[in-house]
């Protein structure tokens, strides 16, 4: 079966699976995920813990040997394997499919996973056999809500405010966000409630700003976040050059989705692209907003702000970043067009 995370605690209280899957590229979510079975397990008996990493040359025959093998000191064991990508080729995805078919009674394998890409053959096996604990990030409307529960379980209580002032200084950041709360535990006494005041003085702006984050502000018509997140960034010593690779992918992916929306295939132009199923609704409505003319223009920009990121001309660089950034905000300022002069 497939749960999401937090339902994971009612679902181990009822009974083990033999398999748990959990997979997603927030650290912080998934490894408190498998704390959670992994006391479920402990308060089941299963004491031993064997962990293996996949990686190139990975034996899959002796991981399959080691989990039917007998148990050397105890009677229950828990047998964790780490993958980097859920591309685990032909042998793994062999060796998962086929322990599947028939787990032993005495173990219990965790699988933990990046993202899980497609839809491989083991995953459909191990969520038939098992659990499958999918791990999204959150975006910036749950991010309040999950701090506002958090702090509750240090004994404080998070006014709303509060919580959207936290939410936009770690915005995207779930461990930072953790240990800015842990902070305000050990400085403010139990049952105190936390006002926007309190984290204004505490809280360190430890927003982390990916170049992927800052075009999601943008694609979003967000176009003061995206500026904001894109001087962070700056700030943080980033060279532009790093950012205008990113952007120039972005653009080609927009650019090819506008091409299946002139052919009536948007979903096609998705699943080829692999565009995150909670990006496609606002990705749909930016290409469906921007021309084919003004990509061009955006390509444009960016192919100039690449020249001047190897000179010296590096703040104009930045500056026609954010001049992309706030055409796909629909956003466009009147003197774009005299960098392409």
């Amino acid at each position: 079966m497939q749960i999401y995370s937090n339902k994971l605690a009612a679902n181990l209280k009822q009974s083990l699976a033999p398999i748990y899957l959990v997979a997603g590229d927030d650290i912080l979510l998934q490894n408190e995920a498998c704390d959670e079975i992994r006391k479920a397990c402990s308060k089941k008996g299963y004491d031993e813990r064997e962990r293996f990493n996949f990686e190139t040359g990975f034996d899959w025959q002796s991981w399959n040997e080691s989990c039917n093998a007998l148990s050397l000191f105890s009677s229950q064991r828990i047998i964790e394997l780490r993958l980097p990508s859920s591309k685990i080729g032909t042998a793994g995805s062999e060796a998962i499919s086929r322990y599947c078919e028939n787990p032993p009674q005495d173990t219990i394998v965790l699988i933990i996973s990046a993202r899980i890409e497609g839809n491989p053959k083991w995953v459909k096996a191990a969520t038939q056999a098992g659990v499958y604990v999918p791990i999204y990030p959150l975006d910036n409307n749950q991010l309040p809500s999950w701090l506002k529960q958090r702090a509750q379980k240090s004994n404080l209580t998070l006014a709303h405010d509060a919580a959207e002032l936290l939410a936009e200084r770690v915005e995207g950041n779930l461990m930072a966000a953790a240990q800015e709360l842990d902070k305000l535990a050990l400085l403010l006494p139990k049952n105190s409630t936390i006002d926007r005041a309190s984290v204004g003085k505490a809280v360190a702006d430890s927003a982390r700003f990916s170049a992927f984050n800052t075009f999601d502000h943008a694609i979003d018509g967000d176009a003061t976040s995206a500026c904001r997140a894109l001087r962070h960034l700056q700030e943080e010593g980033n060279e532009p050059a790093a950012i205008i690779a990113a952007l120039a992918h972005q653009l080609r992916n927009l650019s090819q989705l506008k091409d299946f929306e002139s052919k009536n295939k948007m979903a096609d132009g998705m699943r080829v692209l692999r565009i995150n199923r909670k990006r496609q609704s606002a990705t749909t409505a930016l290409v469906s907003r921007t021309t084919v003319n003004q990509f061009n223009h955006f390509i444009q920009l960016t192919a100039k702000a690449d020249t001047c990121s190897k000179s010296i001309n590096k703040e104009t660089a930045w500056l026609l970043i954010e001049m992309v950034l706030l055409g796909l905000a629909g956003k466009s300022l009147p003197t774009q067009r005299y960098h392409l002069e």
